[in-house]
């Protein structure tokens, strides 16, 4: 069966499900500010929507306070959100940002050497889906000027799980 992915075609507003967020907060601690969400898929109860408009030079990510930053943004245009964070790695909080692993000139220009890159173990299904992602993710760990890569099985996080 092909993908459903298509370039251009596909959607750009899945929500992130709560056994990553899970994993992810016991990793990095609780996600304090949702930098791209709606109402009905933020994992955080402070968020910018496309009326705050996140990626604008106006919208601050300093965000006092936070200590963890969430970025699960539009698949289909990383470059400039992969920016963005790169622009904000030496804050001392973490920005993760959510996207497919690979080796597209964004993340050779804003991931690799920039980030702490997770690599996930497993296939991730969005909310709403029945079948996991048809690539592979990443979680692009942004802050106190750390990178690295290594890869993550983030279900073993789950529910208490041991590493």
């Amino acid at each position: 069966m092909p993908p459903k992915q298509k370039r251009g075609q596909s959607r750009q507003d899945y929500a992130t499900p709560m056994e990553l967020i899970d994993a992810v907060e016991h990793r990095f601690g609780t996600i304090g500010f949702d930098l791209a969400a709606s109402k009905g898929n933020s994992v955080a109860d402070e968020y910018y929507d496309l009326r705050a408009d996140s990626l604008a030079p106006r919208t601050s990510w300093e965000l006092p306070g936070v200590s963890v930053a969430w970025l699960n943004p539009p698949f289909g245009k990383l470059g400039p959100w992969a920016k963005k964070c790169a622009e904000h790695r030496d804050l001392q909080r973490w920005t993760l940002l959510l996207a497919p692993l690979g080796s597209q000139d964004w993340a050779c220009e804003h991931v690799w050497g920039k980030a702490f890159v997770l690599k996930l173990r497993g296939r991730v299904t969005f909310v709403g889906e029945k079948d996991g992602f048809v690539k592979d993710l990443m979680i692009a760990a942004y802050g106190f000027g750390v990178a690295g890569e290594e890869f993550w099985d983030w279900r073993t996080q789950v529910a208490g799980a041991a590493e």
